[in-house]
């Protein structure tokens, strides 16, 4: 791609992975190394994090597997951009953009499609990574889409040395308007909506009936109902359970704390600074853990699936520092001017301050 920005030469191949570090799970650093082992010519490029000490966490971590300094000085960190003009300028320099899984975005794949820019998916059974999949799937458009990690390194590695290849996926032009992916959705949820709503209005009327049908079926296959909670818990550096069986899962939520236990409720929830408790025997073996944010996913099967951006043993936690840290970013925080960057940090910075103390208080 000619004229570069950003530091970034014409000549290289630049595999771009504009998310959150957060969502760069381990599980990802093997594809990003098989992509620069394989690919001389490749660059990957990946944003820093809000705080320094979370990049030099994944710096850290990816180095451990990127052991070569050849291919390390292909790993490129370029500092997060605001606003949406900044971030379509810095995705603009992609030869190739990565979906990262198990964990994705939407709206930098949506960003992606409107540049015309190449995404490798993953198709994975979790919401969590769909999003990119879903919008090819709407496109009727699968050949950028992996089901396994060597498939999607195989295709990201095509579209990178390829150019002849890279130009063939084109993203037809009507996905590259503004309004394009919402209209996508909007026609495909019109096409079904009469057989959805009839299906809805015969399920219904079946269902007065059969009240006590599905009551002794629920009791006849009740044996092979999830009686534990499925855990992966993991930071971009490290992961602290992973497919263990536990009995509760204590997690705040940005709108309210809750407990998972088997058989909870699919949901997806924002994560607020506070504490994770992990009940690996309930009320008898409890480990916690202070996180200062990021996400869980709980699916219909009782896994749970939450990616924080950092993670504590709250037994860990310096009381003294997090009590001067609630006090400097107070200062800072009634010092800040309304409506700057400055503002919104120490109030980020504060408010967890203030959950570590309140973390201590409650252990």
């Amino acid at each position: 791609m000619a004229g570069r920005d950003h530091h970034l030469e014409d000549e290289w191949t630049i595999y771009m992975c504009p998310q959150s570090v957060y969502k760069l799970v381990p599980q990802f650093d093997r594809v990003l190394f098989e992509i620069l082992r394989q690919d001389p010519q490749g660059h990957v490029v990946l944003l820093e994090a809000r705080y320094p000490q979370w990049t030099r966490q994944l710096r850290t971590r990816l180095q451990q597997t990127i052991n070569s300094t050849e291919m390390w000085n292909r790993v490129h960190f370029r500092p997060r951009v605001g606003g949406s003009d900044a971030f379509l300028k810095l995705l603009s320099v992609a030869d190739v953009v990565l979906h990262p899984f198990p964990f994705g975005g939407s709206k930098t794949s949506a960003d992606a499609l409107l540049l015309g820019l190449p995404l490798v998916a993953m198709k994975t059974p979790f919401l969590r990574s769909r999003m990119a999949y879903s919008f090819y799937l709407h496109m009727d458009m699968l050949d950028c889409v992996a089901s396994t990690e060597d498939e999607y390194i195989a295709i990201a590695l095509r579209l990178g040395t390829d150019a002849v290849y890279r130009s063939d996926i084109h993203i037809p032009p009507t996905c590259t308007q503004s309004s394009s992916i919402h209209l996508a959705f909007t026609s495909r949820v019109q096409e079904l909506q009469h057989p959805f709503l009839n299906m809805l209005s015969r399920a219904v009327r079946r269902s007065i009936h059969t009240t006590a049908l599905r009551a002794a079926a629920e009791n006849a296959s009740s044996s092979a109902v999830a009686t534990k909670v499925t855990l992966n818990l993991s930071t971009p550096h490290q992961a602290f359970y992973k497919g263990v069986q536990v009995d509760l899962v204590q997690v705040p939520g940005l709108v309210g704390e809750y407990g998972v236990t088997a058989g909870h409720t699919p949901i997806i929830s924002q994560l607020k600074p506070g504490v994770i408790a992990v009940h690996e025997e309930r009320d008898k073996v409890v480990k916690k853990f202070f996180t200062a944010g990021g996400f869980a996913f709980t699916h219909a099967d009782s896994t749970t699936d939450i990616a924080a951006v950092e993670l504590i043993k709250v037994e860990d936690i310096d009381a003294s520092a997090a009590e001067a840290g609630v006090q400097k970013y107070k200062q800072a925080l009634e010092q800040a001017a309304d409506g700057t960057p400055e503002k919104v940090e120490a109030q980020i910075a504060y408010e967890t301050h203030l959950a570590l103390v309140a973390a201590l208080a409650s252990a």
